[in-house]
């Protein structure tokens, strides 16, 4: 057991490097870090059940690939230059954490909820997917800035919102789901296939562009006109009233439309399925 706190988070760090700790070859069943300002913590070639990173600020830190964990719990906390290497089965970041510039290594199973994510990556080792069949995320009620690379098979995201320009998908066959949400805007989203984004109980509120993907949409309401290119509609869709003045160009509904209104809408080179029983 190791546990280190503070009656409150100083103003000035302290630099772990001058504290003489151990840096490697630990086993430990708990490493908690509550109400502490680090800099410079170094980690390496141990094994730690669970860490626990509590009303912590923690900059230029670094914890090695060769660091184990059962999980990794990062609460109400802020982390600069951080590096996750941790190969941990599970990843969260809750209570208004902030991260910045950090790297977090992801092997199974990454939830953040109510937080803020600032250019941060999750490069992890080319072994972490062996004998896994799907590594997920949760984004709950949180905002991701910067452009960001997903290297996940599935993501979830509820009231989330993205500030980025480019969005990447690195999984081939990766599903992404916005549910909850009230989409003013988009990131460009780009993979090695055609992305899978399902949309559910969200309203768009400005004019967006769907561009090269497989595209789902349950229980939408479009407030502007959109365009839709090179876009698969895999299911059918219901129920969907599109804007006026909506264009649809080379796009496939497979399974058709059922009661769906589409008046004063463009449509270029579709392929409307069958059965469709639009208006």
């Amino acid at each position: 057991l190791s546990v280190w706190t503070s009656p409150e988070v100083a103003a000035e760090p302290v630099d772990a490097s001058k504290l003489g700790l151990c840096r490697s070859e630990m086993i430990l069943e708990r490493l908690h870090l509550e109400s502490l300002h680090i800099s410079g913590l170094r980690l390496e070639n141990s094994h730690v059940k669970r860490i626990f990173f509590t009303r912590c600020r923690l900059v230029d830190c670094d914890f090695a690939q060769s660091v184990t964990a059962r999980e990794a719990q990062i609460s109400s906390s802020r982390l600069e230059r951080v590096q996750l290497g941790v190969f941990a089965t599970k990843i969260s970041v809750e209570d208004r954490s902030e991260l910045l510039c950090c790297n977090i290594r992801v092997v199974e199973e990454l939830v953040v909820r109510n937080s803020r994510l600032h250019n941060c990556t999750f490069q992890g080792s080319d072994e972490d997917r062996k004998d896994r069949q799907v590594v997920s995320a949760v984004f709950d009620a949180s905002e991701i800035h910067g452009d960001v690379s997903l290297p996940f098979d599935k993501i979830l995201c509820e009231q989330t919102y993205f500030h980025g320009n480019r969005l990447q998908m690195t999984k081939g066959g990766a599903s992404i789901t916005l549910a909850k949400t009230r989409i003013t805007s988009l990131p460009s989203m780009d993979g090695d296939t055609h992305v899978h984004l399902c949309l559910e109980d969200c309203s768009l509120l400005e004019a967006i562009t769907f561009n090269r993907m497989k595209l789902q949409l349950k229980n939408v309401r479009f407030h502007k006109p959109c365009e839709f290119a090179e876009v698969v509609f895999f299911e059918k869709v219901c129920d969907i009233a599109f804007p006026r003045k909506s264009v649809f160009r080379c796009v496939r509904f497979k399974e058709g439309l059922h009661a769906c209104i589409a008046s004063g809408c463009s449509f270029e080179g579709c392929n409307l399925g069958y059965g469709q029983d639009a208006i």
